[in-house]
C-alpha cells in the first residue's frame, strides 16, 4: 500500500501567480521557436522597416491544389496561423479582396506583423504542380511492384500527390497511330515537388543499367543451360575394373 504524500492546498493567489508564470514561459519557448525558425531567413526590401505595420503576401493556388492547401475544415490554414502567428484568408485571384468563390482560380492573402513569420508562412503554403514524361515502357518499372519506388519518393520528398497518368486512347496522326502517352504529376509544396521530381529523373536515368544488367543476366542463363546440356548428353565414363561388381577381370 502506498504512504498518503499530503500537499498543502494551493491558494487562489498561489495558483494565479502559478498560471501567469506558465503563460509566460509559453510565450518565451514561443518567441524562442520563431528565432530559431527565422535564423538565416532573408526579410524582403524595406519590410523591416515596418515594423508597426503588417506584411502581406499573396500567393496564388495552381488548380487542384485547393483542398490540400486548405485541409479537412481548414485545419492546414488554422495550423499555419497559430504556428507562425499569422492571418490568412482564401480569396477569388480574379478580383483582388473579393470572397473566395467554389469555381475558378483561388489566391491565398498571408498578413502578419512580424516579416519573418510570413515569409515562413507563405514558403510553407506555397504549392505547386508539375508533371514528367515517362515513356509507356518505363512506367512499370519506374513504379515498382507494389508501387514500392514512387511510394518511397512520396515518403523521402513530402510531396503530397505523385502519380501516374496515361492518355486515354491513343492519339492518330495522319496515318499512323502515336504511342500511349504516360507521365507523372505531381502536387504539393513547391520545395517538396521539386525534390519528387529530381528523385524521379534519378530513378528513370538508371533505366539503361537495368536495361544491360538484364540482358547480361539473360546471357549467363544462357551459357548456364548450354554448359547443362553438354553436360547431359557427355557419355558417362566407364567404371574402373576390378570394382567386384563380376565383371571379366575382376578380383577373385
Amino acid at each position: 500500500m502506498s504512504e498518503y504524500v499530503w500537499s498543502e492546498k494551493e491558494s487562489r493567489k498561489t495558483r494565479h501567480a502559478r498560471r501567469k508564470d506558465e503563460r509566460e514561459a509559453k510565450a518565451k519557448e514561443a518567441e524562442n521557436f520563431m528565432e530559431s525558425l527565422c535564423e538565416g531567413v532573408e526579410v524582403p526590401p524595406f519590410a523591416a522597416l515596418a515594423r508597426d505595420e503588417e506584411l502581406e503576401r499573396r500567393i496564388d493556388i495552381p488548380e487542384g491544389c485547393v483542398g490540400m492547401l486548405i485541409g479537412k475544415k481548414g485545419e492546414n490554414i488554422r495550423r499555419v496561423e497559430q504556428r507562425y502567428k499569422v492571418t490568412i484568408r482564401v480569396e477569388d485571384a480574379t478580383a483582388s479582396g473579393a470572397p473566395r468563390s467554389r469555381t475558378g482560380p483561388q489566391r491565398l492573402v498571408i498578413t502578419g506583423p512580424n516579416p519573418h513569420a510570413v515569409i515562413l508562412a507563405q514558403s510553407e503554403l506555397d504549392f505547386a504542380v508539375d508533371t514528367l514524361e515517362v515513356p509507356a515502357e518505363m512506367v512499370a518499372w519506374s513504379v515498382g511492384r507494389g508501387g514500392k519506388h514512387i511510394n518511397l519518393i512520396r515518403e523521402l520528398s513530402g510531396v503530397a500527390v505523385l502519380s501516374v497518368a496515361r492518355s486515354k486512347i491513343a492519339e492518330e496522326e495522319g496515318d499512323a497511330v502515336l504511342p500511349e502517352r504516360c507521365w507523372f504529376d505531381l502536387k504539393g509544396r513547391r520545395d517538396a515537388v521539386a525534390d519528387a521530381k529530381m528523385c524521379l529523373e534519378t530513378h528513370l536515368g538508371y533505366h539503361p543499367v537495368y536495361l544491360e544488367m538484364g540482358e547480361a543476366e539473360r546471357e549467363l542463363d544462357q551459357e548456364i543451360a548450354e554448359a547443362q546440356r553438354i553436360l547431359g548428353v557427355r557419355p558417362r565414363r566407364p567404371q574402373e575394373q576390378g570394382a567386384g561388381d563380376g565383371s571379366p577381370g575382376g578380383r577373385g
